[in-house]
């Protein structure tokens, strides 16, 4: 790779302030894309989904950054 950067790749570069968090598309995050108005109604549920699935290591619910 050379030198030069966009940018976006970088440890150090700044974090867009509208985006609160990254992380990469697995089946959890491919189910609820661009369903915002339902992740609002269901955030209870959701969370409760991601901590069973951070306790179990499961790589198809868990956030991985």
């Amino acid at each position: 790779m050379s030198g030069a950067s966009s940018g976006i790749f970088t440890a150090d570069s700044a974090f867009p302030l509208d985006v609160r968090d990254r992380v990469l598309s697995n089946e959890f995050t491919q189910q609820w894309h661009e369903r915002d108005a339902e992740v609002v109604r269901n955030r209870a549920d959701i969370q409760q989904q991601i901590a069973a699935g951070t306790e179990a290591r499961d790589i198809s619910v868990v956030p991985a950054r």
